[in-house]
């Protein structure tokens, strides 16, 4: 069974310099692999705040790539997202 971390992972090997997204406020173009480079800086943010999987982070923002991301890196961190 894959899981959404084998998803993610095959997508940045594939598709790695392809825009993913694209920040509708600042036009700000994100590529697989930059996406992939924002996923660890999360889980190392995490890390160093002492989050533990399966703890909720409460995320207080507006819709942005940086939400998406956040999101996306919470999850595969192993913790709950849980935007407000």
């Amino acid at each position: 069974m894959k899981h959404l971390e084998d998803f993610v992972g095959e997508a940045i090997q594939q598709w790695g310099s392809n825009v993913l997204i694209v920040d509708q406020v600042t036009g700000e173009e994100i590529s697989f692999s930059g996406f992939g480079e924002r996923l660890a800086q999360v889980a190392a943010l995490l890390e160093r705040e002492g989050v533990r999987g399966g703890e909720v982070v409460t995320l207080i923002a507006e819709n942005s790539a940086d939400l998406a991301i956040l999101i996306y890196g919470i999850i595969l961190y192993g913790a709950i997202a849980k935007p407000s």
